[in-house]
This record gives structure tokens, C-alpha cells and sequence, in this order.
């Protein structure tokens, strides 16, 4: 279940935008400008060094791992960075926006980063 949170965090932004209009649906340049803005936050807000915790709050000032994070940690299994990672490459498959690569990219640099030699 987590993994699917982890999937589901940038379409969140899709339905918020959406959720103002009529019960129609939307253009679908509406939902992918949704879903690149939500990459895009969770990119610049709850990254640390491309990688990410358990959980963040919304204002990025309390972290969430195993017990409380430093400020340099990240999660290597999931539903921390590598279930983010795939939620980005989702991100840019559904939109092929580069924004979303170039997030997807960094988690996996977070990854190679903390593996021994």
C-alpha cells in the first residue's frame, strides 16, 4: 500500500487543480501541467541530496524515516526514495515532460550514491 501512496503523491496535484471545475473532465494539458507541478514541489520541498524519507510534512520542516531523520538522511527502501524515483518515471511516461526525468534521474543518483563499492 505504500508504494501506492508513494505513485499516487504526484497525481494529488492533478486532482486538486481539477477539482474547481465543472464535474467534466479535464483537458488533459490541464492534468499534465497538474502532475508536473507536483513532481516539480515534491522535487524542490522534500528532497534531500535527490533522495526522500518515510514521510515529510508540508512545510518540509518535520521528517520522518526510522525514528527522526537528519537533515543529510534518506530512505533507500521503500516507500522512501526508490518508490518516489518510480512514481517520477510514471510521472514522465504519463506527461514525457522533462522536469519529470530530470527528478526521476536525481532520486536514482541518491540511490547509486549511497551503495557500497
Amino acid at each position: 500500500m505504500n508504494r501506492r501512496l508513494a505513485r499516487l503523491f504526484c497525481f494529488v496535484g492533478a486532482l486538486a487543480a481539477v477539482s474547481s471545475l465543472p464535474a467534466q473532465s479535464p483537458a488533459p494539458a490541464a492534468v499534465t501541467a497538474a502532475i508536473v507541478k507536483g513532481v516539480s514541489f515534491f522535487h524542490k520541498q522534500a528532497a534531500v541530496h535527490g533522495g526522500y524519507v518515510y514521510r515529510t510534512s508540508r512545510d518540509g520542516s518535520l521528517r520522518e524515516a526510522e525514528g527522526i531523520p537528519g537533515p543529510d538522511t534518506i530512505w533507500i527502501q521503500p516507500p522512501g526514495t526508490p518508490a518516489v524515483g518510480e512514481a517520477f518515471l510514471d510521472a514522465w511516461l504519463a506527461t514525457n515532460d522533462p522536469a519529470c526525468l530530470s527528478a526521476a534521474r536525481d532520486t536514482g543518483k541518491a540511490l547509486a550514491l549511497t551503495q557500497l563499492h
